[in-house]
C-alpha cells in the first residue's frame, strides 16, 4: 500500500502540472511538476512539460525586461532569468529526449 501511495503522489502531482499547463497556468504548473520530479517521477514527458513551463515562465518574464530602463539593470535581469529560468529549461528538454534504441538505428543493407 505504501508504494502504490508514493507512486500516486508522484504521478497525481504530474498531472495536475500537466493540467495547470494546459489551462496556461505554468506559476501552479511549475509548482506541481517539481513536486513529481523531486519526487521521482522523472520521465522524458515530466522533463519535457518542466522544460516546457520553465521557458513559458522565462518567456513571459523577459518580455517585463523590456521596461527596465536602466542598461546595467536590464542586463542583470537578463543573467538571472537566464540563471532562474532558461537553464533549467534547457536541461529538462535535453532530459526529455529519449536516444533511439540501437537495432532502430542500424542498416539493414
Amino acid at each position: 500500500m505504501w508504494l502504490k501511495t508514493r507512486y500516486a503522489k508522484k504521478t497525481g502531482a504530474y498531472a495536475v502540472g500537466r493540467a495547470l499547463l494546459i489551462l496556461d497556468l505554468p506559476d501552479h504548473a511549475h509548482v506541481y511538476l517539481q513536486q513529481a520530479w523531486d519526487k521521482g517521477y522523472q520521465t522524458p514527458d515530466c522533463a519535457f512539460a518542466l522544460g516546457r513551463t520553465l521557458g513559458i515562465l522565462y518567456q513571459r518574464e523577459q518580455d517585463e525586461v523590456v521596461r527596465i530602463a536602466s542598461k546595467e539593470r536590464r542586463e542583470a535581469r537578463l543573467k538571472e532569468l537566464d540563471r532562474i529560468y532558461q537553464a533549467p529549461a534547457l536541461n529538462y528538454l535535453t532530459k526529455s529526449l529519449v536516444p533511439a534504441p540501437a537495432h532502430l538505428l542500424m542498416s539493414k543493407h
